[in-house]
């Protein structure tokens, strides 16, 4: 098996964990109170994640100030407020739309980069962000048709918010691309901190409620989460990630709502019907044009017109 197929099988499987999040999301929440279940699963991810750096890295580094403050407000967003928007967003969202959402965030991404980074935005990725609202609106429709109320909107609010948050997390990223720290040590780093923050808010959520009457089947929820969401995901992201390019590795996303659809409908019920398929071809459409740059789409394009390139087919070929 070539460097390229097993980046695309690691991609494949990370944008599939990914995408599970909703679902198992789901079904945390019915359990386990949201402050307490992310306590639960940031320290384990921490652990996990700490024993991984000293066999892969090394030694954990002391922080310097820039480094602390930009961890600390990636944190904040791409952890804290993400969980706690996203997991109070499925109380009245479906896991199925809720994934669908989540998959917008290289779109919010372009929409940060255009209002806080003041960067210039081109006809493609104008039309695919396009596409992506057009997308959502279908599903959205349906999904407030189904639940034949408007409770469906505070969750779609709710998780739009945890996605904002993601975005936010990425664009202060790449303040901290300059301060010299590898996806790891910050990733540890990221599950500290967000342990830290979650457990003030955790301890009050123990006080009412009774951990001895939660299964064994139930714990396995929050080793789920934090083991694969938390850990196998990103380590094998950035495995993918190594192989190719950073536009290959983008159209991966895709499969995050593919996922989240499938496992949502499989194991939840939900029913999925064709607005919802409809909307998500849309922005699956819009995602591609909005992760792939103009170049690439124009080959791709090229490739269509004339699939045999400079080349001409004569009379005496075959």
């Amino acid at each position: 098996m070539n460097l390229k197929t097993t980046a695309y099988i690691e991609l494949t499987l990370a944008m599939m964990i990914v995408g599970s999040l909703s679902v198992v999301g789901k079904k945390v929440i019915e359990i386990f109170p949201v402050m307490l279940s992310s306590v639960l699963t940031l320290s384990m991810a921490a652990v996990g994640m700490t024993a991984i750096h000293l066999i892969i890295v090394g030694r954990l580094p002391v922080l310097n100030w820039p480094q602390f403050k930009y961890l600390f407000l990636q944190t904040l967003f791409g952890v804290v407020l993400f969980r706690v928007f996203f997991l109070y967003g499925l109380y009245w969202s479906s896991a199925s739309m809720a994934g669908i959402l989540i998959a917008l965030t290289p779109v919010v991404i372009a929409l940060l980069s255009i209002v806080m980074l003041r960067e210039k935005v081109g006809v493609v990725v104008s039309t695919g962000i396009g596409l992506c609202v057009v997308g959502v609106a279908l599903c959205q429709s349906s999904e407030i048709m189904m639940s034949n109320n408007w409770q469906a909107l505070i969750g779609i609010g709710l998780v739009l918010l945890a996605v904002v948050c993601e975005a936010l997390f990425t664009v202060l990223r790449k303040k901290l691309t300059h301060q010299a720290l590898n996806p790891v040590t910050s990733n540890v780093y990221l599950c500290v901190i967000g342990a830290v923050l979650f457990l003030p808010l955790g301890l009050y959520d123990l006080r009412s409620f009774d951990l001895s009457s939660v299964q064994a089947s139930d714990w396995l929820l929050i080793v789920y989460t934090a083991v694969f969401v938390n850990i196998i995901s990103f380590v094998l992201w950035f495995r993918g990630v190594d192989k190719v390019d950073a536009t290959t590795a983008g159209v991966f996303t895709v499969v995050m709502p593919v996922t989240a659809l499938i496992l949502s409908s499989a194991l939840l019920g939900e029913v999925i019907t064709v607005p919802i398929i409809g909307g998500i071809m849309v922005v699956i459409a819009g995602l591609i044009f909005v992760i792939t740059p103009v170049q690439t789409l124009q080959s791709a394009a090229n490739r269509v017109r004339n699939p045999f390139g400079k080349q001409s087919i004569k009379g005496g070929d075959v």
